[in-house]
């Protein structure tokens, strides 16, 4: 019986821990993202990141990402930035209405 419940415990705890793990990488997948979109790169991979983030619907997520979304005009600027700036709107209503 010992065993059994030595067992059980084991599992238990496995299953914690892939949780736990989980929640990690989601994290820093999250903060690579933003990262994304300050950094020097493409087009594609900007409105990729953009479209990523639109799927967060953790509300601690959504607040953050409508505040940066709303903020566009005061952040983006360059070559092709009203194409990332009318993303960056569309995921911002997409968010609201979540």
């Amino acid at each position: 019986m010992v065993p059994l419940i030595a067992f059980a415990g084991s599992a238990f705890a496995y299953v914690i821990k892939l949780f736990l793990d989980l929640a990690d990488r989601r994290k820093a997948h999250f903060l690579e993202l933003v990262a994304l979109l300050d950094q020097q790169g493409t087009l594609a991979g900007k409105l990729a990141a953009v479209y990523q983030l639109s799927t967060y619907s953790r509300d601690s997520d959504k607040e953050f990402l409508i505040r940066l979304f709303d903020n566009r005009d005061k952040i983006i600027e360059g070559a092709s930035a009203d194409i990332l700036k009318e993303e960056m709107r569309i995921a911002a209503e997409k968010l609201r209405s979540v």
